[in-house]
């Protein structure tokens, strides 16, 4: 068997142990952050724009403290909250 070969079939087999005794936790763990739905991310968005004059940096330091707290989850829900803040913010701009 060539090296890669052997790589492959070694991630494989630790892939199908992993999902045999974990499965509902893995898949728990990768639906999670995408669980919220839009319309809350834009809510939430919109009330943090409506809440502070510089909801963009609220968010970034909300995102940054998720990740110091090794949160993914968190990392996702205020990455999503801080891109929605700035979708919201260039549509709101006047282009001359």
């Amino acid at each position: 068997m060539a090296p890669f070969d052997i790589i492959l079939t070694a991630t494989a087999a630790i892939a199908l142990v992993a999902l045999a005794f974990n499965s509902p936790g893995i898949v728990r763990f990768l639906k999670r952050p995408w669980g919220v739905s839009g319309r809350e991310i834009d809510a939430k968005a919109a009330e943090m724009l409506a809440r502070y004059p510089d909801a963009a940096y609220q968010a970034y330091l909300r995102h940054e403290q998720a990740w110091y707290d090794q949160d993914g989850t968190a990392q996702i829900y205020w990455l999503r909250i801080r891109v929605a803040i700035w979708r919201k913010r260039i549509k709101n701009q006047k282009i001359r």
